[in-house]
């Protein structure tokens, strides 16, 4: 059984690796990574990833190619990849000696608001940050 933070970090693993390959990619058919290829990348048991894309699938930040019994392949929706980005941008800024303050509330905000699951993971990247 999994848990929740463990949850978290996995669809936010998920959306890393979706957006990755979009980001290589210029043609949306080719983005799709297969069901057996996330298993490698990732290395969560199969139960998991599948109750995670099932997850990310009713928020609409995948889209999934399926068989009558299973998935076998996701891509990232333009939503999922607004998040992945705001995430990089709060991984960035945690990195400068001097954080913009007002951006990493901003964005904050936003997830929140737009992807409040994930607030948990965040609070590791932006632990040395005051706001």
């Amino acid at each position: 059984m999994s848990s929740v933070a463990g949850d978290e970090k996995t669809r936010l693993d998920i959306l890393r690796v979706l957006y990755e390959r979009a980001r290589g990619l210029s043609h949306e058919y080719m983005w799709h990574v297969s069901h057996g290829d996330l298993i490698q990348t990732l290395h969560v048991p199969n139960d998991s990833l599948a109750f995670n894309i099932a997850y990310l699938k009713q928020k609409h930040l995948v889209n999934v190619r399926e068989t009558t019994d299973t998935w076998t392949s996701a891509a990232i929706t333009a939503d999922g990849m607004d998040i992945v980005e705001r995430v990089i941008s709060l991984e960035e800024e945690s990195k400068k000696e001097k954080p913009d303050k007002g951006k990493v509330r901003v964005t904050l905000d936003w997830l929140k608001a737009n992807a409040g699951w994930i607030v948990p993971t965040l609070w590791d990247i932006i632990k040395n940050i005051k706001i």
